[in-house]
């Protein structure tokens, strides 16, 4: 009686750990499906401020184009325009900084998940070989 007991908490032990093995996994998908989410929110983000910095950057040169038409003297009052310009060009510089680092952000982020996938599919493969081990 004491030994089919045993056997049958063994099992249920058993029953319990292969559960929470199949739990872990499914959690660590989910995990790994909402770092790769955020992932591409970031990378779409980084997109954005490097158009945005690529639509300053013409506006500026525009501005500086009319900058110089006034400083040779085919328009007046260049500075106003030279001004603006290099407020472009700062907002221009600002948006591609930190599209960059948006970008180098969301690479590293996806590297990350990446490799924990591949750790997690590693160890799923060596749970059967557990199994087998020990039962022999």
């Amino acid at each position: 009686m004491a030994t089919q007991i045993e056997d049958e908490s063994f099992s249920g032990l058993g029953r319990a750990i292969a559960d929470d093995a199949r739990r872990m996994v499914e959690l660590e998908v989910a995990l790994a499906r909402a770092e790769a989410i955020r992932t591409a929110i970031r990378a779409r983000n980084s997109i954005l401020l490097l158009s945005a910095a690529i639509t300053m950057t013409f506006q500026a040169s525009v501005f500086w184009l009319l900058a110089l038409a006034f400083a040779l003297g085919l328009l007046q009052h260049p500075i106003g325009y030279f001004l603006v310009g290099c407020f472009f060009l700062l907002l221009a510089a600002l948006s591609l900084l930190l599209g960059f680092l948006a970008i180098r952000k969301a690479i590293s982020g996806a590297e990350g998940a990446v490799q924990g996938i591949k750790g997690d599919v590693e160890w799923a493969r060596q749970l059967p070989s557990r199994r087998v081990s020990s039962s022999s």
